[in-house]
């Protein structure tokens, strides 16, 4: 199954269903997360993921974090004033589609 915004599953959801996924196949590796949970995103989150900078995910703690940022659902009113006020433009991305 894959993770797109459009299709509204919850980030949390689509990690557990991940882990539920990684535990069938037996794997036990972060580094294995790492290279696997990618290819489950779709729409703009499979974007999100090719638009952080190289060496931005160093384990699968971080990536998990950053992605549950991104996309939780249930973020806290400090999570949300934290981006309205720290907005990041992507790395490829024109500063006329940013404003």
């Amino acid at each position: 199954m894959k993770y797109d915004l459009d299709k509204l599953i919850k980030a949390k959801v689509h990690l557990d269903n991940f882990y539920l996924h990684l535990q069938m196949l037996e794997v036990h590796y972060a580094n294995a997360s790492c290279g696997l949970f990618p290819c489950t995103l779709d729409g703009r989150a499979y974007v999100w993921h090719h638009s952080l900078p190289t060496n931005s995910i160093q384990n699968w703690r971080g990536f998990k974090t950053l992605f549950l940022e991104k996309f939780a659902d249930d973020k806290t009113p400090t999570m949300l004033l934290k981006e309205l006020w720290n907005p990041k433009m992507g790395e490829k991305e024109k500063v006329k589609d940013f404003n």
